[in-house]
């Protein structure tokens, strides 16, 4: 009981510092693909074809992220501060989780410092502007949704294999949190590598033949896992789906992977450290030096337990393999793509942290620490505020928009001069006129999807192909 009254307060710390933050921001309108959740759910008739079909034109499948919004727009209807809400409810539990495996990972030592330390993983995590920007936006509902049950799942996984007796009813808890972790979000499909990470590394002073022991079976489980959802998702939609489809050929493959992976893992890097700042400005600067001061003060912890140094990079690595051809598109809010990846940052910064032995370096490594999180509230904060002037701007610009279209006119409507955050025209439209679902308004020089009925599907037909595609 004393354990959970400490977490509760725990949480509800970090439940204030990310209010704190994007409570000024809960107003923010819909924005871009959060129309496409919005047509989805309201345009597909009942809950079982809204879990059973495919979404993003085929592309994918994730059925309790849909489910989640259609609850969501039965609860709170098309208001979005309700939404958003809930999104920062989804976030302080995350940063929570986080604090929780931080404190599994760290065993032995003083206790107080032990949970002080978990705390700071959790806010660090909480105020990153990757998390942060991912939790303004509805649409990325999906990654906190992912990022929460394959969290769920290491920690279960870790309690189950803590004991020197592993606990078989946690271990199939773990396996039972997966599945919905990979119904959310086609990110979680690393959970078996992130299992076999952390399993295989921590705690410290197990013997080899243990750590390989309790990670293959952590490893197995999560697989086993992942083996049965992909079993039912063949069953739903043909193939892996994906922005690309993926063909099992060397000459497809290598070319790709040697031009993508290197951009993403490059990228990801990047924002994890400064996120967009400029290299010339002053966040950017402190940021830096605070980094080369850990790495002078922690250089000989790191050379006696690299493990979380060493955990933290493969932890990066393995959370961008799925976006492994994606380089082209983290041009476009690459932040939601990186969710699950920032939990690297506390695992490597703070892990390393918890090894030092001298007072006044643990003391100057917090400072920089404290440094380093207030660096990361302002970027968040000032990343906020740039997403809601476009938020804003986009909310005007559709306005502007439904001004101009005729309620009664042609059956295909294209919309010159928009930028590419409106390549969800159609659904933005329909979601609130849904009268217009015998007609196609599209953005003219981007691609689109658009909404049509059955009814409306053959005049909307034509004798090229339809541009731009059509959800019925």
């Amino acid at each position: 009981m004393k354990n959970f009254r400490r977490w509760f307060l725990v949480w509800l710390f970090l439940l204030l510092v990310i209010g704190c933050l994007l409570g000024p921001f809960l107003a923010n309108p819909f924005y871009a693909d959060d129309y496409y959740h919005l047509a989805f759910v309201k345009f597909t008739p009942g809950l079982k074809q809204i879990i059973l079909r495919q979404s993003f034109a085929r592309q994918f499948w994730r059925p309790l992220v849909m489910a989640s919004d259609f609850a969501c727009l039965k609860l709170f209807g098309t208001r979005p501060a309700a939404w958003h809400i809930l999104d920062l409810l989804l976030h302080s539990a995350n940063a929570l989780l986080v604090a929780l495996i931080f404190h599994r990972l760290l065993q032995g030592g003083n206790q107080k410092r032990r949970t002080r330390l978990s705390i700071l993983a959790g806010t660090l995590f909480a105020v990153h502007p990757v998390a942060i920007l991912t939790t303004a936006w509805v649409a990325c509902r999906a990654d906190l949704l992912a990022g929460g049950f394959s969290l769920l799942a290491l920690l279960l996984l870790l309690s189950a294999l803590e004991t020197q007796k592993p606990r078989p009813g946690l271990m199939v808890l773990s396996m039972l949190a997966a599945l919905p972790a990979f119904a959310c979000k086609e990110s979680s499909f690393v959970i078996p590598a992130l299992a076999w990470l952390l399993t295989f590394g921590f705690p410290a002073g197990r013997s080899f033949r243990r750590r390989l022991a309790d990670s293959s079976l952590a490893f197995l489980l999560t697989a086993v896992a992942l083996a049965l959802f992909l079993a039912i998702r063949l069953k739903v939609m043909p193939g892996l789906g994906g922005y690309e489809p993926i063909q099992f050929r060397l000459d497809w493959l290598w070319p790709r992977l040697t031009y993508h992976l290197p951009r993403v893992l490059g990228k990801s890097l990047r924002d994890f450290l400064l996120w967009h700042l400029p290299t010339d400005s002053l966040c950017a600067r402190l940021l830096l030096c605070s980094y080369l001061g850990l790495a002078v003060i922690c250089l000989r912890a790191f050379c006696r337990a690299p493990r979380f140094w060493l955990a933290g990079l493969a932890w990066v690595f393995i959370s961008i393999l799925p976006y492994w051809n994606l380089s082209h598109m983290f041009a476009y809010g690459e932040a939601r793509w990186l969710y699950l990846g920032s939990v690297a940052m506390p695992l490597a910064l703070l892990g390393s942290i918890s090894t030092l032995e001298r007072p006044r370096n643990r003391g100057l490594a917090m400072l920089l620490l404290a440094v380093i999180a207030v660096c990361f509230l302002k970027t968040s904060r000032d990343g906020l505020r740039q997403f809601q002037e476009r938020s804003n701007h986009y909310e005007q610009v559709k306005q502007q928009i439904k001004k101009v279209i005729p309620k009664d006119g042609p059956v295909r409507v294209y919309v010159y001069g928009l930028d590419f955050d409106f390549y969800y025209l159609d659904a933005m439209l329909k979601v609130y006129n849904p009268k217009w679902l015998d007609r196609i308004i599209a953005p003219a020089q981007l691609p689109s999807i658009a909404w049509v009925s059955h009814d409306a599907l053959e005049q909307n037909q034509e004798s090229s192909p339809i541009y731009p595609k059509v959800e019925v």
